[in-house]
């Protein structure tokens, strides 16, 4: 004999999230909602795609009360679009998937104003879970937004979630901050939450920049004499490059970036070397391109990390500043 409706487990209805003239009811591993199907099928292209399967009505022709499973009718899709119509056949999201607490913070995010949501990192982050898991664009382009610019949002945590989520305009100034950091200040889980590859491409940078920084700093580069020099400036630039702009450049406390370096030689007061000297020194180094060599390590790193998360989007110059290198 078929079970009666009265056999059902007794399933407890939210209270909030519980419509009377809601079209769906869906259920999580513990609470029934009873949504609105226009809301979720504007809202998520996955629910769209479910709720619009072929409709039939296999109740109709299993008799008032049966539970219709999907082994019970040859039209599968038929069966499975059937759930949601009651209490007793719920629409039953993956548990895997979706947990109580993740389902609550959607629900309230698609039902209730900004100034309803808790705004607190568990429920971004279950929000943002779930509105990539259910396809939901504005859920995921919200949560973006919130932690754009939220305080304490680690480097690690924005690459974690670019790469998880797919969330390609992280990938870059994500990339960028970390490259920063000093390489013993990454934790175990911070590597796992970046990734082997890109960690590896994050050191490699490092790596190539410091080795860079350090030769620069062992030999002072050639003075070039300047038109308007009127003494002998190549032993005091090879002194005051040691006295003053090789600690500058080895500095512990950052890690100068090629434009600051220019900079410094720049503004730096260099007895013994002329202004002439300083500035014909200077013009040459850039035009040999010895400023924008950090750069390049940076970009190639960036483009490596980008490519392997599919993102194929032109480098964001703009965003690389003489601070980036200036402090872990």
């Amino acid at each position: 004999m078929p079970p009666s409706e009265s056999s059902s487990p007794i399933r407890s209805r939210h209270p909030r999230f519980y419509f009377r003239d809601g079209s769906v009811v869906m259920m999580d591993t513990e609470t029934l909602y009873r949504l609105h199907l226009s809301v979720l099928e504007n809202r998520s292209t996955i629910f769209r795609d479910i709720f619009s399967l072929p409709f039939g009505n296999p109740l109709a022709d299993a008799g008032a009360g049966t539970v219709v499973q999907p082994s019970d009718t040859a039209n599968t899709a038929n069966a499975f679009v059937l759930e949601g119509q009651n209490d007793n056949h719920p629409f039953e999201l993956p548990a895997a998937n979706v947990t109580p607490s993740k389902f609550d913070n959607l629900v309230t995010y698609l039902y209730t104003g900004t100034s309803g949501y808790p705004g607190d990192m568990p429920f971004l982050l279950d929000v943002l879970d779930l509105s990539s898991f259910f396809d939901i664009a504005d859920g995921v382009q919200y949560v973006v937004g919130a932690l754009e610019y939220r305080p304490n949002f680690s480097a690690v945590q924005r690459f974690k979630l670019a790469r998880t989520y797919n969330i390609h305009q992280w990938i870059e100034p994500a990339i960028r901050d970390l490259v920063q950091w000093d390489t013993t200040s990454f934790t175990l889980s911070d590597v796992y939450d970046i990734g082997i590859e890109a960690f590896h491409h994050i050191v490699q940078a490092k790596s190539k920049i410091m080795r860079l920084r350090v030769g620069m700093a062992y030999k002072p580069p050639a003075l070039v004499k300047g038109p308007d020099c009127q003494g002998a400036c190549e032993y005091a630039w090879s002194r005051e490059w040691w006295n003053d702009l090789g600690k500058y450049i080895l500095h512990p406390q950052w890690m100068a970036s090629g434009s600051s370096i220019k900079t410094q030689i720049e503004i730096s007061n260099l007895p013994g070397v002329c202004e002439s000297c300083r500035d014909t020194t200077v013009e040459g180094m850039a035009l040999k391109g010895a400023f924008e060599k950090d750069k390049d390590i940076l970009e190639a790193a960036v483009a490596e990390v980008k490519k392997a998360h599919g993102d194929f989007t032109p480098p964001r110059l703009e965003s690389y500043m003489p601070s980036h290198f200036n402090s872990y």
